[in-house]
């Protein structure tokens, strides 16, 4: 989902960058906004996105970990990046399913390619990734 930001100090000129924002960094985006010190007590998993805003070169996630909850264990846990979405549904013993699908060419995921050959070496990396994602 498109994240829409208007920030007149960094500039009136539209433009667009594809890195993905997360609601997680909302907290320290405002708190930088406002010139706020996040207490070091409070552990914020976010990261400000005022240097994007104005200019000024960052390093950023080139992906992220989704989970939905509805009991003790994430009923899916997934990896997103630019290119490919992977998640696992899970029950006992997890996981049951998976899903993969390439939104280079299946921008709508109409076409679950977890079990294609061609995709094996990409589906174990991002499974990799995933549960090095959800380690942390």
């Amino acid at each position: 989902m498109p994240m829409i930001m208007r920030y007149p100090p960094a500039g009136t000129t539209p433009r667009v960058d594809t890195r993905p924002v997360l609601n997680i960094d909302f907290a320290p985006t405002f708190a930088e906004l406002a010139t706020a010190t996040i207490p070091p007590t409070h552990t914020v998993n976010g990261v400000s996105v005022v240097p994007r805003l104005t200019g000024v070169p960052v390093t950023w996630r080139t992906d992220f970990l989704n989970e939905h909850w509805s009991g003790q264990i994430p009923d899916n846990a997934q990896v997103q990046d630019a290119q490919r979405k992977y998640t696992e549904y899970y029950a006992e013993p997890p996981p049951i399913e998976t899903e993969l699908y390439d939104l280079s060419v299946d921008p709508s995921e109409l076409n679950n390619v977890t079990n294609e050959p061609g995709y094996a070496g990409v589906k174990a990396a991002l499974k990799a990734r995933l549960d090095a994602l959800r380690a942390e």
